[in-house]
């Protein structure tokens, strides 16, 4: 069945990255469709396999979901680079019920702190 083939390329090319659009994985799955690569990943988050992250209006990227090892983002507001960031335990949330899966941060990365 070719869709699980292609489900299990997609897997191995972000278990090697982190944060890809759907565009970054078709560049290296070229001979497949766009729309193929398109219904697989979003099978994938339907099936937990992946998570949808969304930052700001027109950035769309995906990851492996490793409830294991949850972490944040840090989006640049000037260059748009988006850095992976450790979660801190912060046992005083979870004492009141919430459970923390992600954090964005903004702001401005060093070099363009630098720059500006």
């Amino acid at each position: 069945m070719k869709t699980n083939i292609y489900k299990k390329e997609i897997i191995k090319i972000f278990k090697r990255n982190h944060l890809l659009s759907i565009a970054d994985v078709h560049k290296q799955i070229p001979h497949a469709n766009y729309s193929t690569i398109y219904r697989n990943i979003r099978q994938l988050v339907k099936d937990d396999k992946l998570v949808k992250q969304i930052f700001g209006k027109h950035i769309i990227l995906y990851e492996i979901n490793d409830i294991k090892k949850h972490h944040g983002h840090f989006l640049c507001n000037i260059c748009k680079k988006i850095e992976k960031l450790e979660m801190p335990k912060n046992e005083q949330i979870a004492k009141n019920g919430y459970r923390v899966q992600e954090y964005l941060l903004t702001g401005l990365c060093n070099k363009c702190k630098i720059n500006n």
